[in-house]
């Protein structure tokens, strides 16, 4: 028998092989044993969305990180066409990808920025409403010495090694890793960077992948100092965890000193101009 076949863009297909591949949260929504009862049904968006809610909550409690992470995960969710899922779940529609326009260049109209793509428009929007952060990035840009595509690699770099540790885990569904991981690739980091710096945005290439990026080693010692503080940060959360027996603690605690440690010595070298090879 033929299927009507209707287009969905990556969020869509992301959250229908989700519930494909999950037989309980698959049964929620189709809810076959309320069939004869329709009134007894639950809204299926309504249960695919409590779903995607209920495993999001738990990634964003950081109060510096997390609003900028959340708000992120929310437009990507937003973009979900559920109608879409439910309709080819019961198989009254073939659905197939949809790739989309994504412009790459910006535009300043009427004195109001057009970012060149909506995921850099909503990580300028978060940005510009968390002071702390923001005040952050603006004192990490010192180090870039006014390069723009520096700082962009910088950036990219920084809100990758940022995410929720509970995302680098078996823990978190797919569907999460996968659509915050989608709305960091689509960020448009050098126009990020320039705002960040109060600049105009350079005509420059994107940033291709970090590894076959020009090689600047300011950007590695970045990333090394922002490795070095989360592990810190990492090791002292597990002295916390209370399956730790006192000797993983006292080990996790030797750990995160050590990193604290190569810090301090690292910002030492740096003051002195003995970090780069000469």
């Amino acid at each position: 028998m033929s299927r009507i076949g209707l287009s969905a863009n990556t969020q869509t297909l992301l959250m229908l092989a989700l519930i494909a591949n999950q037989p309980q949260i698959r049964n929620d929504v189709m809810q076959k044993e309320s069939l004869r009862h329709p009134l007894q049904r639950n809204d299926p968006e309504t249960v695919m969305r409590s779903y995607v809610n209920s495993v999001l909550y738990p990634l964003v409690q950081d109060p510096t990180y997390g609003p900028i992470y959340a708000r992120l995960l929310t437009y990507s969710i937003e973009r979900i066409e559920f109608e879409l899922v439910v309709w080819a779940l019961r198989a009254d529609r073939a659905l197939f990808f949809r790739e989309e326009q994504v412009e790459s260049t910006s535009q300043q109209t009427d004195g109001d920025r057009v970012h060149s793509q909506d995921e850099t428009s909503v990580m300028w929007d978060a940005l510009a409403q968390n002071d702390h952060l923001l005040h952050q990035l603006k004192r990490l840009s010192r180090e870039w010495e006014h390069n723009v595509r520096r700082g962009a690699r910088m950036l990219r770099a920084y809100f990758t090694l940022h995410c929720p540790i509970v995302m680098r885990t078996y823990e978190c569904p797919f569907l999460i890793q996968a659509l915050l991981g989608l709305s960091l690739e689509r960020i448009n980091w050098i126009e990020l960077a320039a705002l960040v710096l109060g600049v105009p945005v350079p005509e420059q290439l994107p940033l291709k992948r970090e590894e076959v990026e020009e090689h600047d080693p300011h950007v590695q010692l970045a990333i090394l100092q922002e490795v070095l503080e989360l592990s810190q940060n990492d090791f002292g959360e597990y002295m916390l965890s209370p399956w730790c027996s006192d000797e993983v603690q006292g080990l996790c605690a030797s750990l995160a000193d050590q990193c604290g440690q190569a810090q301090r010595e690292l910002t030492h070298l740096k003051e002195q101009g003995r970090v780069f090879e000469e």
